[in-house]
């Protein structure tokens, strides 16, 4: 009989996953609360201005794909 036993940790990324390096404990719990790719704090950074450069370029607020648009004030 196989032994399933393993611990979560075995299941983690343990290094960057743009240059390959090294994680430390506190880049993989950030990655795994984001829920995102496992980033070392570099990349990470870089990630988060890209995300709000994205939400400030659109007029309306970012909306979930496939979701209705949001309700007119006009009309």
């Amino acid at each position: 009989m196989e032994d399933f036993n393993h611990g979560v940790e075995d299941n983690l990324e343990r290094r960057c996953a743009v240059c390959g390096a090294d994680l430390t404990r506190e880049e993989i719990l950030a990655s795994r609360e984001a829920g995102g790719p496992f980033l070392c704090s570099t990349h990470a950074d870089e990630q988060v201005p890209a995300a709000v450069e994205e939400a400030v370029a659109g007029d309306e607020p970012n909306q979930p794909e496939g979701s209705p648009p949001p309700l007119s004030d006009q009309g």
